[in-house]
């Protein structure tokens, strides 16, 4: 007891001289009970369902893919508009296939991930970019995070301050009305090797609140829109200019990603 007693004393001490953590996350004692209360009224109502991939069975120790398949039929049901989000993009010959026959029959499909300057992994950005090109012929409509975009106040709290910022949700929304958040994105190693969780809830309201914050960060002063210009090159776009090689944080990272290209280790990432 007097070992507890001394290590809250302790705990007590250090909270009290953390002035700039007080202010940023409150840290008075608080009744749990009317913050319960709370959230429930700021609460938005929809049906909601989780999907997952059972683990995987003792002989071939792979997981069994049914969250792809769940999620596959809510996208492709799409009759309007997706927005997806993912860090991650390495897509599957069937997921171009997917998006391509979205867009023919006038679905507005667009992608928001990470750019190399703003990638936590430089080597998924190195297999991402062999796809980009092919995205953008299937119809998709491509933006990358910028690590320096104008709204990074709103995902810091100061004294914490990022050297650059990434993006890291995995969201789906269709049609305005449907929204996936959970683990999976669009690379392999979560198409095939992972076993992903999600929830999905069918709530308009829901999906226009989470699509607003997204359409933010897809803003010319958060991300860059990714096109292929006249002269058939990749052109990257934002209110920092226009780039025709892809945006990175240092000569460091151009690097590696160069090297890491050359890695025949696409399926597992």
């Amino acid at each position: 007891l007097s070992d507890l007693a001394e290590l809250r004393e302790e705990i007590r001490e250090y909270l009290e001289s953390q002035t700039e953590l007080d202010a940023a996350f409150g840290l008075d004692e608080r009744d749990w009970i009317d913050e319960a209360r709370q959230a429930r009224n700021d609460m938005i109502p929809g049906d909601a369902w989780v999907i997952y991939d059972d683990p995987p069975d003792l002989e071939d120790q792979r997981p069994r893919i049914r969250q792809i398949d769940e999620l596959s039929e809510i996208v492709e049901a799409a009759e309007t508009e997706v927005l997806a989000v993912s860090p991650y993009v390495i897509p599957h010959p069937l997921t171009l296939e997917a998006i391509q026959e979205l867009t023919e029959r006038g679905v507005r499909v667009r992608l928001l991930t990470n750019s190399l300057a703003s990638n936590n992994l430089t080597i998924a950005n190195s297999a991402y970019k062999r796809y980009r090109r092919a995205l953008l012929e299937a119809g998709t409509e491509l933006y990358e995070l910028r690590s320096d975009p104008a709204d990074r106040a709103l995902y810091e709290t100061p004294p914490v301050v990022a050297d650059r910022i990434g993006l890291h949700a995995k969201v789906f929304i269709v049609d305005r009305e449907t929204t996936y958040v959970g683990t999976l994105n669009l690379d392999p190693r979560s198409f095939e090797i992972n076993t992903e969780i999600g929830v999905v809830v069918r709530s308009p309201p829901l999906a226009e609140t989470i699509q607003s914050t997204f359409e933010r960060d897809m803003r010319p002063d958060n991300s860059w829109r990714v096109e292929i210009d006249e002269d058939g090159r990749l052109r990257w776009t934002s209110t920092a200019g226009v780039k025709h090689i892809q945006p990175a944080h240092s000569f460091t990272q151009r690097l590696a990603d160069f090297f890491l290209q050359m890695l025949p280790v696409e399926q597992q990432l």
